[in-house]
């Protein structure tokens, strides 16, 4: 047994003994494998064998990402509800926060401890950690602009691959282009998340590159069977009010694929698609959608909202008795923070939680489906001062102790972004907003910020994690993004893994009742798998040691060297 535990250990450490593990599906499917092994163990409920016997794993997923959606973000979208409905506690919990459980998530990507939203997906998608702004491929890419000598690189355990070959429906809604970075992480495969159409590719000089709305021809994007959101302009060429330079409509292509499929435009061909449609493309605006309060009635007949798009993608999905995966994006949360106009992020955060709840309605029937809901990455947002309840969430007041300007406080600020520090037009000095002189709910209403930027950036801290569903318990405490597909691969058992539910509650359920001994040895054999993971792990972390140690001494050498040459 001490021989093959050293030749699986060899098996995973050579290839990657000259790379950084860091960069490698290796080293993280380690980390998850610990964690897990650690919530399992640990936890009264799940660690009793007849509660394995007793729920079955889920047969669906469908996974919500509010973009940019960090913990002040929820807070003020849970008291901005409360207040828009007049609750009498408009501290009420918004549908997703009455989930079974919880958690926090780590968003950092492979290269900076801010991620953006490509990076971030790519992790709670795959289960590893990527560089900033790219897209389906592993961490050890070399250039930025070049997709040259990147076959071997593409990653091949995005849990939409793994869900395909399972046999399950994959499917997405979003509110931004279905180009964008979040929905894209499911399909697309580039060194930069902007090369949306053959226009960007080559208006950044790449090479190499294929843009990533022609990938939607491709594997695993050709098979999805629900794919909605916005970006016309990404799949039309120039000559049919698009954007594209290359004469290709993507959409007409897309529908000549095999079987039964529609391409729609409006929300009123949504609301009556053909109950024998097997695969649908919903393409609603030019770019992202409108934001949901700004729609005229005129607009509501074109642009579907995000709970209609939930439920018409379950409708669809929900055909195949082998289970669907469905990605759900309020997209635009995001996009209004980067503007620093939170009414219409919170709005937007609240169509997000209609989704959820509309989604909720429909699946609680039933014990086969797992719901997660959480976020990228989080925005720079905070809520200072000391806001009386009975006041709006967008007012503000000045603060009595240690207030040096005289200048109220926002309830809502950000720390960078369009609402920073304003240049007086007679003295030239740089001074906060005089929100006194500010209609703060008005909907364009700019939040103020610390420093100015044109756009405001992404934040680090942890997000949120809201799981509901059989074996949602597996979601606890502060976990990597990386965590989250990896026990999502786990539940659903979408990967051969010796460790996954399915093989644990079939040896469970053949062995119950029958001979304990059979028992103890299906207990044995999984307890030494997770001990040989944990000693690869101890060795994986020794060999980084090493190399840190080995790149040390030679930059001490060389520092040396240098100056000796002085």
């Amino acid at each position: 047994m001490i021989f093959s535990t050293f030749l699986v250990c060899a098996y995973i450490i050579l290839p990657v003994y000259t790379a950084d593990l860091q960069a490698t599906s290796y080293y993280w499917d380690s980390v998850s494998q610990n964690r897990l092994n650690t919530i399992v163990q640990n936890d009264p409920v799940l660690g009793a064998k007849e509660n394995v016997v007793a729920q079955k794993p889920p047969k669906n997923l469908i996974f919500f990402i509010g973009d940019g959606m960090g913990i002040t973000a929820v807070s003020a979208g849970r008291i901005y509800r409360g207040q828009k409905m007049n609750l009498e506690n408009n501290q009420d919990p918004l549908n997703f926060e009455k989930f079974q459980s919880s958690c926090l998530v780590k968003t950092y990507c492979y290269d900076k401890h801010v991620t953006d939203s490509a990076a971030g997906a790519v992790a709670l998608f795959s289960g590893q950690k990527v560089v900033h702004h790219t897209l389906g491929l592993d961490a050890t890419i070399t250039s930025n602009v070049s997709c040259e000598n990147t076959e071997d690189k593409k990653l091949n355990n995005l849990i939409s691959m793994l869900a395909l070959n399972a046999g399950k429906s994959v499917g997405f809604v979003t509110t931004t282009r279905i180009t964008h970075a979040t929905p894209a992480a499911l399909y697309a495969n580039t060194v930069y998340r902007y090369s949306e159409s053959d226009v960007d590719v080559q208006k950044e000089n790449m090479t190499g590159c294929k843009d990533i709305a022609s990938q939607l021809l491709d594997y695993p994007a050709n098979q999805f069977q629900v794919l909605m959101g916005g970006g016309r302009s990404k799949l039309l060429p120039k000559e049919e009010g698009g954007s594209r330079g290359d004469h290709r409509n993507i959409m007409k292509e897309w529908q000549n694929l095999s079987g039964n499929r529609a391409s729609i435009t409006t929300r009123d061909e949504l609301l009556n698609i053909d109950d024998k449609t097997e695969h649908l493309l919903g393409v609603f605006s030019d770019s992202h959608l409108m934001y949901a309060v700004n729609k005229s009635e005129e607009d509501t007949k074109t642009q579907p909202t995000l709970e209609e798009m939930t439920t018409a993608a379950i409708k669809v999905l929900s055909k195949n008795p082998k289970g669907y995966i469905l990605m759900v994006e309020g997209g635009q949360i995001d996009l209004a923070e980067h503007d620093n106009k939170m009414r219409y992020a919170l709005e937007e955060l609240l169509e997000f939680d209609k989704a959820i709840g509309a989604a909720a309605d429909i699946v609680n029937a039933g014990d086969d489906t797992l719901m997660l809901v959480t976020a990228d990455h989080s925005h720079t947002l905070t809520m200072p001062g000391y806001l009386n309840r009975s006041e709006s969430i967008f007012g503000s007041s000045i603060y009595d102790y240690g207030n040096i300007d005289n200048l109220p406080i926002a309830s809502l600020m950000f720390a960078n972004g369009p609402g920073g520090f304003q240049q007086s037009n007679a003295t030239h000095v740089y001074r906060r907003t005089n929100l006194t002189e500010v209609n703060t709910e008005d909907i364009e209403y700019v939040s103020p910020a610390a420093v100015p930027l044109k756009s405001s950036t992404h934040s680090g801290e942890d997000v949120g994690l809201w799981a509901h569903g059989p074996y949602s318990r597996l979601f606890t405490g502060t976990i990597e993004n990386t965590q989250v597909a990896f026990t999502v691969k786990y539940v659903l058992c979408l990967e051969q893994r010796e460790a996954n539910l399915c093989s644990l509650v079939e040896r469970t359920n053949s062995q119950w009742g029958t001979a304990t001994v059979g028992h103890s040895i299906g207990v044995l054999v999984f307890s030494i798998l997770a001990a040989m993971f944990s000693f690869c792990s101890m060795i994986l972390l020794a060999v980084q040691l090493l190399m840190k140690y080995r790149t040390q001494r030679v930059n001490e050498a060389s520092s040396k060297e240098c100056l000796r040459k002085f």
